[in-house]
């Protein structure tokens, strides 16, 4: 889940690049498209630091 939530935050950011903010058609878009892309770089980030955090090590023999 992690790997397709990572991949479609660098489609998002792809995407995003493609559209002109000087447009007043394609800034509502582009918009839209931003706030999911941060969304997705939060949850991203968040699931990262709990796997880090809780992650489940090899005891030492």
């Amino acid at each position: 889940m992690l790997i397709c939530t990572t991949v479609a935050v660098g489609i998002g950011l792809i995407w995003n690049a493609t559209y002109n903010v000087k447009d007043k058609r394609q800034i509502c878009f582009a918009n839209k498209i931003n706030n999911f892309t941060v969304i997705g770089i939060f949850l991203v980030t968040v699931v990262n630091v709990f796997i880090s955090a809780f992650g489940v090590a090899n005891p030492p023999s």
